[in-house]
């Protein structure tokens, strides 16, 4: 929610929106002026706000836009995110190697360029040093707070090769890329299965749990695509 009002509403729509303060009081003598001063039983609203059913969109979208700002000029060689040229890396071909992306941006020097990859309103670094890292988060928060997007830096987290969960998976760089999932994930995975065996077996299949476990199953297969339950 909190993302949401780092955007603003398009202008065609903030005419219509509004919020009820009918039921909101100072909770001290100390601002009477403030009673005073309110004139009406609304006011006016011009950010994202929850209920509205685009609102997710419209700000991933604006998101996306300050991300590629971030990203900068890629030929300057000072630039964190800089990259020369686009390399690819193709399952069948003579040259394919499996440790690095199908598809990746190289540096003048060789190593894979820097990235970041946002999941809603959180963020992660990838770059081939811890230095290169705490660099590229520098200047993407600094742009992000330049453009009026909230940036909270006690929640940032050093550079890690095993940084722990993110996104639904778990991922370490420790001498080969794994990704995987918590135990209590996997767990909960596991017995929502052997539910789903003896639902079957029973014979009788309840529609609303069973789209409590495909909700879940979904999240699960962002890790595992085998699993996909459709």
């Amino acid at each position: 929610g909190e993302m949401f009002l780092c955007f603003w509403l398009h202008l065609s729509l903030r005419r219509f929106v509004g919020v009820d303060i009918r039921h909101l009081k100072t909770r001290g003598p100390d601002q009477p002026a403030w009673e005073q001063g309110r004139t009406r039983d609304w006011e006016h609203w011009v950010r994202n706000c929850m209920g509205l059913r685009d609102s997710p969109v419209r700000s991933l979208q604006l998101m996306v836009r300050a991300k590629f700002i971030a990203y900068g000029d890629r030929r300057d060689t000072k630039n964190p995110f800089h990259w020369e040229r686009v390399v690819l890396n193709i399952p069948g071909s003579e040259d394919y190697d499996p440790t690095k992306p199908w598809v990746m941006k190289v540096r003048v020097d060789g190593h894979v360029a820097c990235e970041v990859y946002v999941y809603v309103d959180d963020g992660r670094m990838t770059g081939h040093s811890r230095g290169i890292c705490w660099k590229a988060s520098r200047r993407f928060c600094a742009i992000l707070n330049a453009l009026g997007i909230q940036e909270a830096a006690r929640k940032r987290s050093e550079p890690s090769m095993h940084p722990g969960p993110w996104a639904g998976s778990v991922t370490n760089t420790e001498g080969e890329v794994k990704v995987t999932v918590s135990r209590e994930k996997w767990a909960k995975a596991k017995a929502q299965v052997a539910e789903l065996q003896e639902m079957a077996k029973a014979g009788t299949m309840r529609l609303h749990r069973l789209r409590q476990i495909r909700g879940f199953l979904g999240y699960f297969v962002r890790t595992y695509r085998w699993g996909n339950p459709y």
